[in-house]
């Protein structure tokens, strides 16, 4: 089949594709047309059709959905409490005709979470609703911009903001725009807590430097054992956007642990720093932060609050923070555990997105001050 042919098929699809969410008249409809276009955007994305394709097939999914959210939005309206009765005035249940009674969420196959993101996607105006239809904005920033827009109307101008989400690094980056964050800082497991580390850095790595602006920098912590700091090595050996700048070290004389008999003790942890091709000159004026070599004491529960094992000093991520990024600026962190690095950016009035896995860590994040978000 040539190019032109091609081309017919992609408009013809395009066309029956657009027609059927037209026609599209129940939520279970609807419903079913976004669940075949995420299909359809996963299969693309592993046939390696192109970023083009892809994109087409989640637009039309958030269509879909924006679609149903408007239906769900109307079926509340019309019925009040879910179409299933409401109680009079003398507290028996007054029940409407059976033509008018609506199916419940859990009878359209919808979950509560999928009706609240829908209707969010129905309450967006046009506009903003198509710079997320195109993939100019994600919906975490969206709900961003809400939550900044909400906390500016309550308390004035915020100098910043830390939200954490509940999710695995790779869906949360895949949540983040391209080209969006100024600020790479995060914490990744150590290769005692993953089962092949080498595997693991390939994984995350390069998406999430592909999140970061050409002006932009990172900064990623690791173990200093030495088949980490190679996998690490490895991983980044193929990134061409960004400079490996130094293996920064972390150095700590605070805590002791067991002496070891074979090799001498650990008392130091490694950073790699990067930065874009754009990149203007670190903001460090203070001569000794500017050291290769980082001594701060680690966080020490016995002085202090210490909120998770090999948790960073609040000082380490301040000064990495301050060299690197402005006001406004944003940070984000695809291993943010209890919140370390996403509240340090707030506290210096950046804005600062992160997300772990364990719920138990994104409680302590919660209770520490991150304002909690459903997904990125």
């Amino acid at each position: 089949m040539n190019r032109t042919s091609n081309d017919n098929t992609s408009l013809a699809l395009m066309s029956e594709a657009s027609r059927m969410l037209v026609e599209a008249s129940t939520i279970q409809q609807a419903k079913e047309l976004k669940d075949l276009a995420l299909t359809a955007a996963d299969w693309a994305r592993r046939k390696g059709m192109g970023d083009e394709a892809i994109q087409y097939a989640r637009s039309y999914a958030l269509r879909a959905e924006r679609k149903m959210g408007e239906m769900l939005q109307a079926t509340d309206r019309a019925t009040g409490t879910a179409g299933r009765g409401r109680p009079s005035l003398g507290g028996s249940v007054v029940l409407p005709p059976k033509e008018d009674i609506q199916p419940t969420l859990a009878e359209l196959g919808v979950t509560k979470r999928e009706s609240s993101e829908a209707q969010f996607l129905a309450s967006m105006p046009e506009e903003e609703f198509e710079e997320v239809a195109v993939g100019k904005k994600t919906i975490g920033k969206v709900k961003f911009e809400r939550r900044m827009e909400a906390k500016k109307a309550q308390e004035g101008e915020p100098e910043g903001a830390s939200i954490i989400v509940q999710q695995n690094a790779i869906e949360f980056l895949n949540g983040v725009y391209a080209d969006s964050a100024d600020l790479l800082l995060t914490d990744p497991p150590y290769m005692t807590d993953v089962e092949d580390i080498e595997s693991f850095a390939l994984s995350w790595i390069p998406l999430a430097l592909s999140r970061v602006k050409p002006t932009g920098r990172a900064y990623i912590c690791t173990g200093a054992y030495p088949r980490e700091i190679a996998a690490y090595l490895a991983a980044l050996s193929g990134i061409t956007d960004f400079t490996l700048g130094n293996i920064l070290v972390w150095t700590y004389r605070n805590t002791l642990g067991p002496s070891p008999k074979m090799i001498y003790k650990g008392n130091w942890q490694a950073i790699f720093y990067l930065y874009g091709p754009e990149a203007q000159p670190l903001d460090c004026p203070i001569m000794t932060e500017q050291f290769a070599v980082q001594d701060i004491s680690a966080p020490d529960a016995r002085t202090g609050d210490r909120f998770h094992t090999w948790e960073k000093p609040s000082e380490l991520a301040e000064r990495f923070i301050r060299h690197s990024t402005g006001v406004g600026d944003l940070v984000i962190d695809p291993f943010a555990g209890t919140g370390t690095f996403i509240l340090a950016a707030d506290r210096l009035g950046r804005k600062a997105i992160g997300c772990d896995n364990d719920p138990k860590m994104i409680q302590i994040a919660i209770n520490r001050g991150c304002n909690n978000a459903p997904s990125c």
